[in-house]
């Protein structure tokens, strides 16, 4: 069973920072999730750095 990883990131709509979660064995993996603050849809994208670390972009989901 793969381990979780917590991810902060900065809503793109409210500006708070709220947290996702992410098993580093699927990355890469775009997805879209609802801001647990403000409710509106997030554009997640999530990769591994040369260094093997998760990377998380957050966008305005369309």
């Amino acid at each position: 069973m793969d381990t979780l990883v917590a991810l902060p990131f900065t809503c793109p709509h409210c500006w708070e920072t709220v947290e996702t979660f992410i098993a580093p064995s699927e990355l890469p993996v775009e997805m879209v999730e609802d801001c647990s603050v403000c409710c509106h849809p997030v554009l997640l994208r999530v990769t591994l750095s040369p260094d093997g670390e998760p990377e998380l972009v957050a966008e305005p989901a369309s």
